[in-house]
């Protein structure tokens, strides 16, 4: 009889958590993995079936947590600026945390024609687009321009810029204020 491992999955994550950030992509095996989690690297297979597939699952999990803060401080109620602020910066937290996986692993992902990577920046692309849409709600966008294009561009904007070290939010704010009329 298989001996039952108290919370594996949640075992397995946090070794990926503390892998991946601190040693990047490149570093993450299975057996550093097994190891860090205590267990035998067989077990890890009963979970996931490959590192990357660990990785964006404690990607996600993380992404879950920072979605859930984000929605909490949406329903506290500033306004729309101050909102679309408070997001880009938890965005450039969150990312700041993931960086080596983003940067390293992208890159593997897409020689290696892997899918986790493209589905976890999907993701991460469409949650954006829906807390600037919602941060945005109350403006209209400017004469001449179609407002779900403007949307766009700013969550993209949003999502690539966060990943730039030093790129502070105050130089999105006059493209925004250009795009949408101010509240």
């Amino acid at each position: 009889m298989p001996k039952l491992i108290e919370d594996a999955r949640g075992r397995i994550l946090a070794a990926v958590r503390g892998n991946v950030r601190k040693e990047g992509w490149e570093a993450l095996a299975i057996r550093r993995i097994a190891e860090r989690a205590g267990m035998a690297q067989g077990t890890i297979y009963n979970y996931f079936s490959c590192r990357e597939e660990i990785a964006h699952a404690a990607l996600e999990q993380d992404w879950e947590g920072f979605r859930r803060a984000a929605e909490l401080r949406r329903e506290s109620g500033p306004r729309s600026g101050e909102e679309l602020a408070l997001l880009f910066a938890s965005l450039r937290e969150f990312m700041a945390l993931w960086r080596r996986l983003w940067d390293e692993g992208l890159s593997a992902a897409l020689a290696l024609g892997q899918h986790y990577h493209l589905k976890s920046l999907r993701v991460f692309e469409e949650d954006v687009a829906a807390f600037v849409e919602r941060a945005l709600a109350g403006r209209k966008a400017a004469p001449g321009l179609d407002r779900r294009a403007a949307l766009d561009l700013v969550s993209l904007a949003f999502v690539h810029r966060s990943r730039v070290r030093g790129f502070a939010y105050e130089s999105l704010s006059p493209i925004i204020d250009r795009l949408f009329e101010a509240d």
